[in-house]
């Protein structure tokens, strides 16, 4: 008797894990992927920026092309700290935003010249961001960054905002490095590390009649952590 008593309330406990375990279950549609990470400096307050792409029409391209430019939605959060920016999206976001996904962190010259290291220590309390993400900086607008498009309706992974190393494959110009490289290289003692610098042309490619605002490699950013300097270096 004593042992069927203890076979069912075996199979009760096994059959209540079960179920409680989807009780907390995320639709796909009900999250937000951020793609890209900025960061900004101004009067004193740090700016984030957060690019979302829609990744669905990433999974089309499989078969027929997207008819229309994949919308791109950007948010902008600013605080005293790089964390209390980032918590001023979460405010209007109507949905929960996934870091994971974050394949590139952009800083601005202006981030830059300020202690690096400290700006950039909020990666370590964000478990969802990785440190093989790409790592650019820029003298543009992040958010003029951020909107730039692909050829064709692609979808704006296919930059070199996310997808750089196929371009680098032909051009071999900066090479793209990795958020890790960049810790590694600029741990030494007066160690100068580098971070490519990204600009917007409209120099060379036309959407028919109108100039197209692309994405270019001009140069690199040399860092030198230990007395937080930054020096761009133009190569074009």
């Amino acid at each position: 008797m004593k042992i069927r008593k203890l076979f069912l309330i075996s199979i009760i406990t096994l059959f209540s894990s079960v179920l409680s375990g989807c009780w907390n279950i995320k639709e796909v549609q009900d999250t937000y992927y951020v793609a890209a990470l900025g960061m900004d400096y101004k009067d004193g307050k740090y700016i984030a920026y957060a690019q979302l792409l829609d990744f669905s029409n990433v999974a089309r391209l499989e078969g027929a092309r997207p008819d229309k430019q994949p919308l791109v939605w950007i948010g902008r959060g600013e605080g005293i700290t790089m964390t209390e920016a980032l918590n001023q999206l979460y405010k209007d976001a109507q949905q929960r935003l996934f870091w994971g996904h974050v394949s590139t962190l952009i800083l601005s010259n202006k981030l830059l010249k300020q202690d690096i290291k400290t700006s950039i220590d909020f990666i370590n309390r964000y478990r969802e961001i990785r440190y093989n993400i790409l790592l650019y900086a820029t003298k543009e607008s992040i958010e003029d960054v951020f909107k730039t498009i692909s050829f064709f309706t692609l979808s704006g992974l296919s930059t070199i905002l996310h997808e750089p190393r196929e371009g680098y494959k032909q051009r071999s110009y900066i090479q793209p490095i990795q958020f890790f490289q960049f810790i590694r290289d600029s741990d030494p003692v007066e160690q100068t590390a580098y971070i490519p610098s990204i600009k917007i042309s409209t120099e060379n490619w036309k959407k028919e009649d109108n100039k197209a605002p692309l994405l270019r490699n001009d140069g690199a950013f040399f860092v030198g952590i230990s007395i937080c300097k930054a020096g761009f270096l133009n190569l074009i």
